[in-house]
């Protein structure tokens, strides 16, 4: 089973530290991390953010999240 540690992390050296070699899951509602984390995790999952939406009373964005997942999955991690 893969362990995946939740995204966005805070702290000056949060990648190096935490997240180097490791899996990450980023999510739709806070993807300012996916450039960092595409680069130095072992491996990524894109979450859709649906929860966040849900808490704020926000209709979710399924077609936002369609092109955002359609570009990073093809990404090798």
């Amino acid at each position: 089973m893969i362990h995946y540690h939740g995204t966005p992390m805070t702290g000056s050296d949060w990648p190096q530290l935490q997240l180097a070699r490791r899996h990450a899951m980023v999510s739709f509602a806070a993807p300012q991390q996916i450039e960092t984390i595409a680069e130095i995790c072992q491996s990524f999952v894109l979450d859709n953010g649906a929860f966040s939406a849900w808490t704020r009373g926000e209709p979710l964005d399924i077609e936002g999240f369609r092109e955002w997942a359609g570009i990073w999955s093809k990404h090798p991690g």
